[in-house]
């Protein structure tokens, strides 16, 4: 739907939730359904109605319960609480024209605060990144998780989309990325997260300047990254895998291209090339030196090594692919 039919993002003042519900009606859609994807406010905003009905109580109460207290994010509030004031930064207005830039004063979004009033630190949405990164989330099933950073819409360009409550888009390192911001008035906040790398960026900014978040959050991830990646991959030396599985660890290549073996959290891991960028497949055994490969673009098929008789690898059949060790 279009955004909410009362309200003045210009002045800050905001209808209640029940003037949002009476004034539904007058509300239209921007074009058909399921022909492009639009973020809508009051979209946002409705699924808060929701799950008051559902759940029967406050979504205040609801979030606060079932959200914040699991993740810790003890200085965090659904709404602003006067036991933050002391750490509240003041918030000022985009610059049009001169300096300083103007102060803007705290605003209440009514009826629409569901989708826009949570007020938090940096440490508590790190917190909130790392559930979202963690093989056993707390708050959700890892399935939900991925479900919802999953793409559902892809954009004409092929590269960006829209999860449930995400966007997605493809880094220029071939990486996935998924991201969620906005802003309120004197506020802007960024949260970008590589599931690839495990790595989240959060920023904040006491600035209506949105693009300052944004360009931030990226050229952090950008250069962390790859330094991660990089960390990840040294670790090989792990002593909680059977002693074979260190005598495939290597660098491996073919006619199109070099693939890498380690070890990682206990498992076997495979990099390998797919442009524009990497991918990285998990190896489950299935048998003595063979694999099946899961993730990427090898999804299902199995990998096998060909060992010498002191048990050291030589080769890795991907597939139907040969790949003879460097």
């Amino acid at each position: 739907p279009t955004d909410a039919p009362a309200g003045d993002w210009a002045g800050g003042e905001f209808p209640s939730s029940a003037e949002v519900r009476a004034r539904l009606p007058e509300t239209r859609q921007p074009y058909p359904p399921a022909t492009r994807w639009k973020y809508s406010n009051l979209g946002i905003a409705l699924l808060g109605h929701a799950l008051e009905r559902v759940a029967g109580e406050a979504w205040e109460s609801y979030v606060a319960r079932e959200i914040l207290l699991p993740l810790g994010m003890d200085a965090t509030a659904p709404r602003f609480s006067e036991r933050q004031r002391d750490r509240l930064a003041t918030g000022y207005a985009r610059p049009v024209a001169g300096w300083p830039p103007a102060v803007l004063r705290q605003a209440e979004l009514g009826g629409i605060s569901y989708g826009g009033s949570i007020h938090a630190t940096v440490a508590d949405m790190a917190r909130f990144a790392l559930d979202q990164l963690s093989p056993a989330p707390r708050v959700l099933s890892r399935a939900s998780v991925l479900e919802m950073q999953r793409l559902q819409w892809l954009n004409d360009d092929w590269r960006s989309g829209q999860g449930i409550g995400w966007r997605v888009h493809r880094a220029a390192d071939g990486s996935t990325r998924i991201e969620h911001g906005g802003g309120v008035f004197g506020f802007t906040c960024k949260l970008l997260m590589s599931p690839a790398a495990g790595l989240g960026v959060v920023v904040f900014t006491n600035g209506s300047d949105g693009n300052v978040g944004i360009g931030w959050a990226a050229r952090a991830l950008d250069l962390l990254a790859p330094v991660f990646r990089a960390r990840t991959r040294r670790a090989t030396a792990a002593t909680d895998v059977p002693a074979p599985w260190r005598s495939y660890v290597g660098r491996y290549r073919w006619a199109l291209g070099d693939m890498e073996i380690f070890v990682r959290g206990g498992e076997l891991v495979m990099l390998a090339p797919a442009p524009p960028g990497e991918e990285e497949v998990r190896l489950v055994p299935e048998g003595e030196a063979c694999f099946r490969m899961l993730g990427g673009s090898v999804h299902g098929e199995t990998l096998r090594f060909v060992t010498d008789p002191d048990g050291r690898s030589g080769r890795a059949w991907v597939g139907p692919h040969p790949h003879d060790r460097l």
